[in-house]
C-alpha cells in the first residue's frame, strides 16, 4: 500500500501564476500585506507605449447568431453617488460578465463553478494559498493512494447537506458515480474519466479510475457534491436552477437572466487552519449578470456592486480599488480537424496563424501585460518549458498566402464561433482575427453565439464514439449536442490545476467530447501516457504532447489573458490560486 500523499509544487511550477497577481491601485485605507512569494517575483510591468504604436486592421463586424432564448437583462443606469461604507456590512453583490449555461453544478463549466458553484456545493479539494498544496475542504479529512488508479477518501464528521440530508459514504458515492459516467454528459467528466466507487464503511469510500489517475487529489477539486435524495426527486427545472450542497453558502434563488442569490449556511463545518475552509463572515451573496464591461464598472462606481470581474484595463483608475492578475488562461483558437475538411489540412491552419499579428493584438488589448505564447498555457503550468513557450508562427502575410495556395484554398467560408462578454473586448479580438484573415484572402466570418448554443459545439467531439471508430471519424456525422462542425472556436481554456493534463484531457484526448482533434496514431498514445504518469515523467510527457500540438496547431494559442478585478476599497479580497475562483470563505469587510 502506498503511503499517505500530497501533491506539492516546486517553485518553477507556481511562480508565474502566483507572482502575476499585483496590486494596480493603492487602496487609501491600506492594503493587506501580500503573501510571501515562493520564488523571485515577476518583474514590475512597464508602462504601455501609446496605443498608436500598435494598430489593428479595420474591424470586421461580427454576425450575431439569433439563437438566444433568455431575455436580455435590463442595463442599470447609475443615478446616485455611492453611499458611505456601512459599519458591520455582511452582504456582498458580485457583478459577473455572464451567467451559467446550466444552473446545476453537475453541469457547470469550470469557470462557472469557480465563480458560483464551488461556494454552494464544495468539491473535495482546493489548492491552499498558504502552502500551495492540495487541501481537503469541509466534506473530507484526507485521502490515501492505494495504487496508481485507486484512491481512498475519508469523510468529515458532522457535515450535512443544506436540506438536512446526511453526508455519508453512500452520498459521496452518488456524486462520484455521476461524474464517472460519460453518459451523464457532465462537463467535468474528463478530469477523471470513467470511475467506479465503492463504500468501505459509513465514512470511507474507494474510487477506482479506469485508467491511471496519479494526480487524483488535484482533479477532484473540480467535482461538486449534491444531496442525492434531493437530486433524484427534483424536476429538470429544479436541477437547472438550484443546488443542495454542503458548502459555505446555501442556495436561495436563481432567476435566469437576472440574479442568483445565496445565504450563509449556518451549519457549515469549517476546516481548521485553512483560510479557504473558514466559516464565512459574509451573510448574503448576490450574483448579477452584466455582459457589458462598462455596466459592471458603473455598478462599482455607484456601490451597486461590491466586486466585479474581468474589467477593462483602461478603467483601472476609475474604480474604488482593483487588482490585476492572470487567470492562467490563454486566448486560443481551437480548430475542428475532424469534421471540417478545410481545417483538417495543416497548411490551412499554418496559414491562418501566420496571418495574425499576435504582438499587435496583445499590445492593443492588454497594454503590454500579456505576451504571445507557443502553447495554450503560461509558464508555471506543468508541461510548459522555456522552449515550447516561444511562439512558432510569426506574423507573415506573404507566407500565409503561400500556405493557402498549398492547402488548395478556394474561397470556402471559415467561421469563427465565440460567446460575447466572457472577456473585456472579446468581440473586438474576434473581429481583429477575422480582419487579419480577410487581408490574406480568407473568406472569414465571426459568429457571436448565445452561450448555450456555443457550449453545444464546445461539447461536440470524438468522445461520443468508441475507439474502433476513431480512425474514421471524418466519415461519420458530427454527434450531439452540436450536430455540425464546430469550425473554429475562440475562447480561453483555463489552467486552474497548474498542470496541462487538464487541457490535454479536455481538448486533445479522443475520449473527450470537448476535443476537436483525434489522432489515434501519433497523439493519443502520448496523451494517455502523460495522463497516467507522475512526477518528472509526467512533466516530460506533457511537454512532448504540447510540442505535438505546437507543431500541428490543434489548439492555436495567441496570448495569455490578463484581468482586472474591481472592488470596494473596504473589502478584503484576493483571487484564489489559479486566478479564477471566488472563495467566499476568504472575503470579508474591513
Amino acid at each position: 500500500m502506498f503511503s499517505r500523499w500530497r501533491i506539492t509544487c516546486n517553485d518553477k511550477y507556481i511562480v508565474t501564476i502566483i507572482s502575476v497577481i499585483v496590486t494596480l491601485s493603492v487602496i487609501a485605507c491600506g492594503a493587506a500585506a501580500p503573501p510571501t512569494p515562493t520564488s523571485a517575483p515577476a518583474p514590475e510591468p512597464t508602462a504601455a507605449p501609446p496605443a498608436a504604436e500598435a494598430t489593428l486592421p479595420p474591424a470586421t463586424e461580427a454576425t450575431s447568431v439569433p439563437e438566444a432564448t433568455v431575455a436580455p437583462t435590463p442595463v442599470p443606469t447609475p443615478t446616485t453617488a455611492p453611499a458611505a461604507p456601512q459599519a458591520g456590512k455582511d452582504t456582498l453583490t458580485i457583478a459577473l460578465p455572464n451567467e451559467p449555461g446550466n444552473g446545476s453544478v453537475y453541469m457547470m463549466t469550470t469557470t462557472e463553478s469557480a465563480w458560483i458553484g464551488n461556494n454552494i456545493a464544495e468539491p473535495v479539494t482546493i489548492i491552499a494559498k498558504s502552502t500551495m498544496e492540495d487541501a481537503t475542504l469541509s466534506g473530507f479529512t484526507g485521502w490515501e493512494q492505494i495504487s496508481t488508479s485507486v484512491w481512498r477518501l475519508s469523510l468529515r464528521d458532522g457535515v450535512k447537506f443544506h436540506n438536512g440530508e446526511p453526508w455519508t459514504a453512500e452520498a459521496a458515492k452518488f456524486t462520484f458515480d455521476f461524474y464517472g459516467n460519460s453518459a451523464t454528459d457532465a462537463p467535468n467528466y474528463a478530469f477523471l474519466g470513467d470511475t467506479t466507487t465503492k463504500v468501505i464503511d459509513p465514512k470511507t469510500i474507494e474510487v477506482t479510475c479506469a485508467v491511471a489517475c496519479p494526480i487524483f487529489p488535484r482533479f477532484s477539486g473540480f467535482l461538486n457534491f449534491l444531496a442525492p435524495e434531493w437530486y433524484q426527486n427534483a424536476s429538470d427545472t429544479e436541477k437547472a436552477t438550484s443546488n443542495v450542497g454542503f458548502g459555505p453558502l446555501k442556495h436561495v434563488e436563481y432567476r435566469i437572466g437576472e440574479v442568483w442569490q445565496a445565504e450563509r449556511y449556518e451549519d457549515y463545518v469549517p476546516v481548521p487552519d485553512l483560510a479557504e475552509g473558514a466559516m464565512p463572515t459574509i451573510r448574503e451573496v448576490t450574483w448579477v449578470f452584466r455582459s457589458e464591461t462598462g455596466v459592471r464598472l458603473a455598478m462599482l462606481q455607484t456601490g451597486e456592486a461590491d466586486l466585479a470581474l474581468r474589467l477593462d484595463l483602461d478603467d483601472a483608475d476609475n474604480m474604488p480599488a482593483s487588482k490585476i492578475g492572470a487567470e492562467g488562461s490563454v486566448m486560443t483558437l481551437r480548430f475542428d480537424t475532424i469534421w471540417n475538411p478545410l481545417l483538417a489540412k495543416k497548411e490551412m491552419r499554418q496559414a491562418l496563424m501566420h496571418a495574425i499579428d499576435c504582438p499587435t493584438m496583445a499590445q492593443s488589448f492588454y497594454k503590454g501585460f500579456a505576451e504571445c505564447l507557443g502553447v495554450p498555457a503560461p509558464l508555471g503550468v506543468l508541461g510548459v518549458t522555456e522552449e515550447n513557450i516561444k511562439p512558432l508562427h510569426e506574423y507573415n502575410p506573404d507566407k500565409a498566402k503561400e500556405l493557402l495556395a498549398q492547402a488548395g484554398y478556394n474561397g470556402e467560408e471559415v467561421r469563427v464561433r465565440m460567446r460575447e462578454g466572457r472577456f473585456p473586448k472579446d468581440v473586438e479580438m474576434g473581429e481583429a482575427i477575422v480582419s487579419y484573415w480577410k487581408e490574406v484572402g480568407v473568406n472569414a466570418q465571426l459568429l457571436v453565439m448565445e452561450s448555450s448554443k456555443w457550449l453545444d459545439l464546445h461539447q461536440t467531439g470524438p468522445g461520443a464514439f468508441p475507439p474502433e471508430d476513431w480512425s474514421r471519424l471524418s466519415q461519420l456525422p458530427p454527434p450531439a449536442p452540436g450536430l455540425t462542425s464546430p469550425d473554429v472556436l475562440f475562447a480561453a481554456p483555463g489552467n486552474d490545476t497548474l498542470d496541462f493534463g487538464r487541457n490535454l484531457a479536455f481538448y486533445m484526448d479522443c475520449r473527450s467530447s470537448r476535443a476537436k482533434v483525434c489522432d489515434p496514431v501519433n497523439l493519443q498514445p502520448k496523451v494517455e501516457a502523460a495522463l497516467g504518469a507522475f512526477g518528472p515523467e509526467r512533466e516530460r510527457l506533457l511537454a512532448e504532447a504540447m510540442e505535438i500540438n505546437r507543431q500541428e496547431i490543434y489548439m492555436a494559442p495567441l496570448f495569455d489573458t490578463v484581468f482586472l478585478w474591481g472592488f470596494q476599497e473596504n473589502l478584503e479580497f484576493e483571487p484564489a490560486v489559479g486566478g479564477r475562483r471566488i472563495v467566499i470563505n476568504t472575503i470579508r469587510w474591513k
